[in-house]
């Protein structure tokens, strides 16, 4: 059983232009520490959503922060960045690392956090899931 985090990013190696360990990573803390990397996704574990009602390995969250490239209009980083969340909140039933995840939802929309120091375009989703060990 991995982290969320390692699980999502694993499921979305692939997808698009993800490409895990090179624009997708999923950490518990921060971005790749590689400030040439612009446009990429970083995936953190944040806890869970409800401690009283679900132990913390069964519903735990996650946010998301996706980051553009060098010079890119926020809008093309949103444009970006919106199918991937999309993608995630429509994955079916899946396995991984031996958990599984029913389902993915959303605790909020894609939000702007304005530029890095870099000048690059983030932005940030937090979601939940239902995971079981299987």
């Amino acid at each position: 059983m991995s982290a969320p985090c390692e699980d999502l990013a694993r499921i979305l190696n692939g997808y698009g232009d993800l490409v895990l360990g090179t624009n997708l990573f999923g950490f518990e803390i921060g971005f790749n520490g590689d400030a040439e990397i612009d446009k990429q996704l970083a995936i953190l574990d944040t806890g869970t959503a409800s401690v009283d009602s679900y132990p913390i390995y069964e519903h735990p969250t996650i946010q998301l922060f996706f980051r553009g490239e060098r010079a890119q209009r926020g809008k093309d980083v949103f444009d970006w960045a919106d199918p991937i969340l999309k993608h995630i909140l429509s994955l079916p039933e899946t396995d991984q690392n031996g958990s599984g995840y029913a389902v993915f939802r959303p605790l909020n929309g894609l939000n702007p956090l304005g530029r890095d120091e870099n000048g690059r375009f983030i932005y940030t989703a937090n979601i939940y899931t239902f995971r079981t060990e299987v």
